[in-house]
């Protein structure tokens, strides 16, 4: 999948800003959920959504989400 280009990054930032924030008339999305193992990155972004509330973090323990041994 390769790092994308800063190009790349900037338009895919901005094309979700506009999703969660809304558009020239179009609602932002009413439901924002960020799945991740480090959620830094998710929260530093929806720093910047207008009008969001966010509540806690929640940690899951890995061996609850990892595939069994086959």
């Amino acid at each position: 999948m390769g790092k994308p280009s800063a190009a790349a990054q900037s338009e895919r930032t901005t094309l979700v800003k506009r999703l969660i924030n809304g558009e020239k008339g179009v609602p932002g999305i009413p439901v924002v959920l960020g799945i991740s193992a480090t959620v830094e990155r998710f929260n530093k972004a929806m720093e910047g959504a207008k009008g969001r509330i966010t509540l806690p973090s929640v940690e899951v323990d890995p061996m609850r989400v990892q595939h069994p041994a086959y």
